[in-house]
């Protein structure tokens, strides 16, 4: 019977529950207080909830079984996330990820950054990023030793603007009104251009992959490409070689225009002419032209070639719209901007670095080990 199980395992859970609770509220360093408090907040539901269920008077099994099961089944699901997620980045923070946290910090105090700034748990078993839901971004172990890739934390810490968490915030208003109007104006570029494909006759299955384009840009593409414009204008230059950087070590085409799935992450070429478009932008010409030209070559070099419905997938319209609704949100909520000559401190720190690796790539590491260490001691 159903009851005998769930009698049993509501125990344990709870059980599990208030264990969990230990590793929680063990954490004591100052820069974790949020995730702890957040944390804890969320195992307290979930032990309300599973307490609700034991006390619960059951009067037919066969009956109140099936809902009782999918409640024990949904506490189990939040109290795994908060384990996992939460609760192992508080019990695995170490010096490493104390040190990438203040680094995080001392960014959102120089940028104005609108929202609490996240925490940081070294150890990511991917690449760099976030979970909204927590204000916790993963990096990988060794990350915060090196400063090429850092400004890929500019692109994750825009995510939580878009989080649900926060669509009553009116700190991040204008970046979720900027996206919502965005959101229209893909929707409005894509019914046209279906219009225009069945007025030409063009094949049916022209027609479905823009339907397929459409819903990838406004369930997953918008917001990536929001999260690159917003890194773009808050980093420089800085930015647009550390995705250089990624899609040489890690990426595949370039051009990737699947017809047949859907990709939750838009083609790599272009998010770059959205990093790009951005950097122009604000006054970047001379760097964007310098990185266009290294991504040419090495677009060239690994052979990536775009597909005829590339362009159709990426309109540079859209593309455009992008650059132009990101800044204006950011101009809206004092966010500070990277600009030529005007640049605040990390953002500094990281196009120079860039500008080494470029210049001095033999005595580049121990240049960037003395920087990391005076950052660190400091």
């Amino acid at each position: 019977m159903i009851e005998d199980y769930l009698s049993g395992a509501i125990i344990q859970s709870i059980a599990r529950a208030r264990l969990l609770s230990n590793d929680i509220d063990g954490s004591n360093d100052v820069a974790y207080d949020g995730l702890r408090q957040l944390c804890g907040e969320r195992l307290d539901k979930v032990i309300n909830g599973l307490r609700t269920l034991e006390a619960e008077l059951v009067v037919d099994q066969f009956l109140q079984g099936p809902s009782r099961l999918r409640r024990y089944q949904r506490l189990n699901r939040a109290l795994l996330e908060i384990e996992t997620i939460g609760a192992n980045a508080l019990v695995s923070q170490d010096e490493r990820s104390r040190d990438l946290t203040a680094m995080v910090r001392s960014i959102c105090t120089d940028m104005s950054y609108p929202l609490v700034p996240p925490t940081i748990c070294n150890n990511s078993r991917d690449y760099i990023f976030i979970y909204p839901d927590y204000d916790l971004i993963m990096v990988p172990l060794l990350e915060g030793r090196f400063l090429l890739h850092l400004p890929d934390l500019f692109h994750e810490l825009a995510h939580p603007f878009l989080s649900e968490r926060f669509k009553e915030r009116l700190s991040v208003e204008p970046y979720r009104n900027a996206a919502k109007h965005a959101k229209e104006a893909v929707k409005c570029h894509f019914r046209g251009e279906r219009k225009s494909a069945e007025r030409g006759r063009l094949a049916a299955g022209f027609v479905r992959y823009l339907h397929l384009w459409e819903r990838q840009w406004n369930v997953y593409w918008l917001e990536e490409f929001f999260c690159d414009a917003f890194a773009a204008a808050t980093c420089g230059p800085a930015y647009a070689w550390s995705h250089y950087h990624l899609c040489a070590k890690h990426g595949e085409n370039a051009f990737e225009c699947s017809v047949k799935q859907v990709n939750e992450h838009p083609a790599d070429d272009a998010r770059m002419a959205v990093v790009l478009g951005v950097c122009r932008r604000f006054g970047f010409s001379e760097d964007a032209d310098a990185v266009q030209t290294r991504w040419e070559q090495f677009l060239r070099i690994r052979g990536d070639g775009r597909a005829p419905e590339y362009i159709s997938a990426y309109p540079q319209s859209l593309i455009d719209l992008v650059c132009d609704r990101v800044l204006e949100a950011l101009r809206e909520m004092k966010v500070r901007t990277a600009t030529p000559g005007d640049l605040s401190p990390w953002p500094q720190l990281l196009n120079q670095a860039w500008e080494k690796f470029w210049t001095q790539a033999e005595s580049y590491r121990n240049w960037e080990e003395s920087k990391i260490n005076v950052v660190l001691s400091g």
